[in-house]
């Protein structure tokens, strides 16, 4: 099933972007060359590719600015790096990752790069493949496409949405399946018009960011194919070598396009890097909106105080008798309609039942162990059910605690509910009393 197209502003440009996976960790993709998010799906390897990055990340894809979905640039006005990378902030932002490792190719290498120097405290790590520093005309593809940078373009943008241009000196190993070499030119014609095309390699001339590359102090991993056509391999040591602490990883390949030859070689490396980075990316960061957990109002509300470190007693206490509502006779009788938490029975055994039906759900974690992992039962003759101690005032008391409401339930780690992580227990369980009593064995 393909993911939803959606949308964000960045310098009053719409950028297209989609969400799929739902690893612990965020990783964007930015992609070097022309791009269309939904025909990248009905490219076989490549939508396998990108399935495999999404088994163990939530994998954020974007369509850069002036190609595919997103909106167009003006040949004439052409955006400048810093522009382009705040195209990642934009997206990461309408996603709610706070932190996310970056993957970037080519020309996206470069925004990604830029991006780990400018907001470090949002990048987990940085990737990149087939990158280069700055562009060099006299290797790599340009070489082979004309002597001189105007007859490239020139040759670009005439010979647009061929083989030849398209294909043949990006990744030739997907020369021998037609139907994919087919379904990957329909995606080059829909992603870039002509004059697009040739000002995306305008822009590719004007990168040079050497100078940040000292300024990235994030984990950091190089990949590059020995015989890449495209960007040469010593441009990928080069890179490594100006980032401090980088780790470098050199493949066999000739194809430029990662998803077209050995696709498994690089998604490994780069699984294996975020296995390194533990526990930093095991659990995701970033705020949960009460529309994606689908709790009703009411539930929203417990689940903040309980995020806040209260008790069911202390969150009885403030929403069911708060100073301006004693005396109030519905609080005094939690039973009668009307009372209580959504019309069902107040006070903490009102809260308590939030709760219970939060932890049902996985949002929230209850210390009651019949929530969580079933009891264990002792050798011999089975137990009579463990039974919590009721409070002797009874059940209906304001102050009463009866079965798990006298539990502490705690927020899940891995949901990061408004900007409050909750990972130890809030309070300490009241003690089980066990019952001695077993049942008879005799006839």
């Amino acid at each position: 099933m393909k993911p939803r197209t959606k949308y964000a502003k960045s310098g009053g440009l719409n950028i297209a972007y989609q969400v799929l996976g739902e690893g612990s960790v965020d990783l964007i993709l930015s992609p070097g060359w022309v791009t269309h998010l939904e025909l990248a799906w009905e490219v076989p390897p490549l939508a396998r590719f990108l399935e495999r990055l999404a088994s163990f990340s939530r994998l954020i894809l974007f369509d850069k600015r002036g190609t595919g979905l997103s909106d167009r640039i003006d040949p004439d006005r052409l955006p400048s790096l810093s522009d382009r990378m705040d195209d990642i902030r934009v997206v990461m932002d309408a996603v709610g990752s706070e932190r996310a490792v970056l993957f970037g190719t080519l020309g996206g290498g470069a925004m990604c790069g830029l991006f780990a120097a400018t907001y470090p405290e949002r990048s987990v790590a940085l990737i990149l493949y087939g990158t280069f520093p700055k562009l060099e005309p006299e290797t790599g593809m340009l070489s082979r496409l004309a002597n001189t940078e105007e007859e490239a373009l020139d040759r670009i943008e005439n010979e647009w949405g061929t083989e030849g241009v398209g294909v043949a000196f990006w990744a030739p190993n997907l020369l021998v399946d037609e139907r994919t070499t087919a379904a990957y030119l329909q995606l080059t014609r829909s992603g870039l018009s002509p004059g697009s095309a040739r000002a995306l390699m305008q822009l590719g001339y004007q990168i040079d960011w050497g100078e940040v590359l000292p300024r990235i102090e994030v984990p950091t991993l190089v990949i590059h194919r020995t015989g890449d056509l495209v960007v040469p391999v010593h441009q990928g040591r080069t890179l490594a070598e100006g980032i401090k602490g980088a780790r470098y990883v050199e493949l066999p390949g000739v194809d430029h396009l990662m998803w077209v030859g050995d696709q498994d070689a690089i998604v490994d490396e780069v699984r294996r890097f975020l296995l390194t980075l533990l526990p930093s990316t095991q659990t995701r960061s970033r705020r949960v909106s009460p529309d994606e957990l689908g709790l009703s109002a009411r539930e929203l509300e417990v689940l903040q105080l309980v995020a806040t470190g209260r008790t069911n007693k202390q969150i009885a206490d403030q929403l069911f008798h708060q100073p301006e509502d004693r005396g109030d006779p519905r609080l005094e009788h939690p039973g009668e309609a009307g009372g209580g938490a959504a019309g069902g029975g107040g006070g903490p055994r009102a809260a308590a039942r939030s709760t219970q039906h939060l932890a049902r759900r996985g949002v929230v974690e209850s210390t009651d162990r019949r929530h969580n992992d079933p009891p264990q039962w002792p050798r011999g003759n089975r137990p009579w059910p463990r039974r919590p101690r009721r409070d002797s005032r009874g059940p209906s008391h304001a102050g009463g605690q009866t079965g798990s409401t006298a539990r502490v339930a705690r927020v899940r780690p891995d949901q990061n509910l408004y900007g409050v992580r909750v990972e130890q227990p809030l309070g300490a369980p009241r003690p089980w009393r066990a019952s001695s009593r077993r049942r008879s064995t005799r006839a």
